[in-house]
């Protein structure tokens, strides 16, 4: 990934964050991430211009880190989204 891309969707997560930490629900987080003025707060927070912006987040749809869900998108590489927990298997070998 390039800097502009990791900056990009570093503001993405970041609000996908703080939309989980106001309780909304994961099903409304797509509509709410990516909603025009969305995109121009996320877009200003980077300091990118709109084409510059939209160039950038057509390359993460590009390289599937987002994806198109209905009319908006969300994030569809997990690897990127924060994990509130983590379980660990142990197995033991007698």
């Amino acid at each position: 990934m390039t800097d502009s891309e990791v900056i990009v969707l570093e503001a993405i997560v970041k609000r996908y964050i703080k939309l989980k930490s106001e309780g909304v629900k994961d099903s409304y987080i797509p509509d709410l991430l990516f909603t025009t003025t969305a995109r121009k707060e996320l877009q200003e927070a980077v300091g990118y211009s709109e084409n510059h912006f939209n160039n950038i987040v057509k390359t993460l749809k590009d390289k599937r880190i987002i994806s198109k869900v209905g009319d908006s998108y969300t994030i569809s590489d997990p690897r990127v989204l924060p994990v509130p927990e983590i379980t660990f298997k142990f197995v033991k070998n007698d």
